[in-house]
């Protein structure tokens, strides 16, 4: 087995507390997109097959091919996407 395929055995706390954030920015990402279109979350997910609802509560990361499924959607690029985003600070 390679050496990168071994799975992690631990998630620091600081990595975690990271990932809430990162998916509280990514949750508030997706909704003002969805909403500066006019959209609601059953329209998106009918037309898109992904829910967005999941999304926009924080609670579901998301794979490269959704984030690329949800820029064409919203009709934009990755870099768009990721306009104003800032790193997490490190604590």
């Amino acid at each position: 087995m390679y050496e990168f395929f071994r799975p992690l055995t631990f998630v620091s706390l600081d990595a975690k507390e990271n990932n809430t954030e990162l998916l509280a920015w990514l949750a508030a990402r997706t909704k003002e997109l969805r909403l500066q279109k006019g959209l609601t979350q059953l329209q998106s997910f009918h037309e898109t097959n992904v829910h967005i609802g999941r999304i926009e509560q924080g609670k579901r990361d998301i794979s490269l091919t959704t984030l690329i499924k949800l820029c064409d959607y919203f009709n934009i690029t990755p870099e768009e996407f990721f306009d104003g985003f800032k790193s997490i600070p490190k604590k």
